[in-house]
C-alpha cells in the first residue's frame, strides 16, 4: 500500500510540474505571440478593429463630400477546426462564391485556425444562398466595411480596402487607402499580455480633388479614348495659383466596391506610376526662359529649316518639313 501511494504521489507531482512548465512556455516565454495572434484574430473579426477614418473630396466652396464610407455589410467567414467534410464545403461554396476550390480546400483545411475570411460585401442573393447550403462551421455575420458611393469616380487615386494573399485583415491595399493606411486605420494598443482594447480612431482625409471638375475630367476622358480607339488615357487639372490637384483621372478604371472583378492591367495609375518622355511639353518652359530672360520676344522671327544637328545627332520637325521664317508664337 506504502509503495503505491508513493507512486501516485510521484506521478502527480511529475504531472503538476509539467503543467506548470507548460503554462510558462505559454504565458512567459511565448506570451507575446499568442497575445499579438489574438489581436490580429479580433482585427480580422471586426470585434475590436478602430473606426476606419473617411475619405472626402472639397468642392469650389470648400464643403466637404465623401468619397468613401464606412457602411455595415454582411461577410462569410469559416472556423476550420468545425469543418467536417473539407471537401463538400468547399465545392458547395465554391459553386455559391465564385472563389477556386482549391484556395478554398486550402483555407478550410487549416484544423488549428478558428477564423478564415472568405469573401465581404455579399448581396442579399449570396447570403440566403449560403445560409441554404446549411454548413457546419460556416459564418455569416455584419461587419463594418468601406463603401464608395461615386463608384468608379477617382478609383485610381483613392485606391480600396480589402484582404490579401498573405493575410485577412481588411487594410489599404492600394491608393490613398494604402498610402495613409496607418492613420486612417487607427490604432489597438495592447495594454499587456492579456489586454488590448485600447482603441483609438482613425483619422480622416481631405483631398484637393472637385468631384464635380473630377468627373467631367472623367466623361472627356472616357469619350476621347473611345473615338481615337486608344489604349487609355490620362487626366490632370490643377490650379496654377496654389497648385492644389483638382481633378487626376486614368482610363481604363474599375469600380473599387468591386475591385476583384477587374483585370490587373486597370491597376495602374499612369498620372503618377508611368514612366515617358516629357517632349514636347519642355517647349513651353524652354520659351518661357527665354522671353523672362529678355533674350527673345512673342514677335522674334527666326529661320525653321526642319531639322538641328548638335553632338552629331540629327533632331527633325515632327512632320520633317521646314517652315521658312516664323515667330516665336
Amino acid at each position: 500500500m506504502t509503495w503505491r501511494f508513493i507512486t501516485l504521489i510521484f506521478a502527480s507531482t511529475l504531472s503538476f510540474l509539467g503543467l506548470i512548465a507548460h503554462l510558462y512556455d505559454l504565458q512567459i516565454k511565448e506570451g507575446q505571440m499568442y497575445a499579438a495572434q489574438a489581436a490580429s484574430q479580433y482585427r480580422s473579426s471586426g470585434a475590436l478593429a478602430p473606426r476606419r477614418g473617411s475619405i472626402y473630396f472639397t468642392d469650389k466652396r470648400g464643403e466637404r463630400i465623401a468619397a468613401v464610407l464606412n457602411k455595415n455589410l454582411m461577410r462569410v467567414f469559416a472556423v476550420p477546426t468545425e469543418i467536417e467534410d473539407v471537401e463538400e464545403v468547399a465545392e458547395n461554396l465554391s459553386r455559391v462564391l465564385g472563389i477556386d476550390v482549391a484556395e478554398l480546400r486550402r483555407k478550410l483545411s487549416k484544423k488549428n485556425d478558428s477564423y478564415e475570411l472568405l469573401q465581404t460585401k455579399l448581396t442579399p442573393e449570396l447570403v440566403a444562398e449560403i445560409e441554404a447550403l446549411n454548413s457546419k462551421g460556416i459564418y455569416i455575420k455584419n461587419q463594418e466595411s468601406r463603401f464608395y458611393p461615386f463608384g468608379a469616380l477617382a478609383a485610381h487615386l483613392i485606391g480600396f480596402v480589402g484582404p490579401s494573399g498573405e493575410d485577412d485583415e481588411l487594410k489599404g491595399r492600394y491608393g490613398i487607402e494604402a498610402k495613409y493606411d496607418a492613420d486612417l486605420s487607427g490604432k489597438l494598443t495592447l495594454l499587456d499580455k492579456e489586454r488590448f482594447s485600447q482603441v483609438s480612431e482613425g483619422k480622416d482625409i481631405v483631398l484637393t480633388i472637385d468631384r464635380n471638375i473630377q468627373g467631367i475630367a472623367e466623361e472627356i476622358l472616357e469619350k476621347l479614348v473611345a473615338t481615337h480607339h486608344a489604349s487609355g488615357g490620362t487626366v490632370i487639372v490643377e490650379d496654377p495659383k496654389s497648385g492644389k490637384i483638382l481633378a487626376l483621372a486614368a482610363n481604363p478604371d474599375f469600380d473599387p466596391n468591386a475591385y476583384g472583378s477587374a483585370p490587373l492591367s486597370s491597376f495602374l495609375n499612369p498620372a503618377v506610376e508611368a514612366v515617358y518622355e516629357p517632349g514636347s511639353v519642355f517647349k513651353v518652359l524652354t520659351m518661357a526662359a527665354g522671353i523672362d530672360s529678355g533674350k527673345i520676344t512673342p514677335d522674334m522671327r527666326y529661320t525653321d529649316t526642319g531639322s538641328l544637328t548638335l553632338n552629331g545627332k540629327t533632331i527633325q520637325n515632327w512632320d520633317k518639313k521646314a517652315h521658312g521664317s516664323v515667330t516665336m508664337t
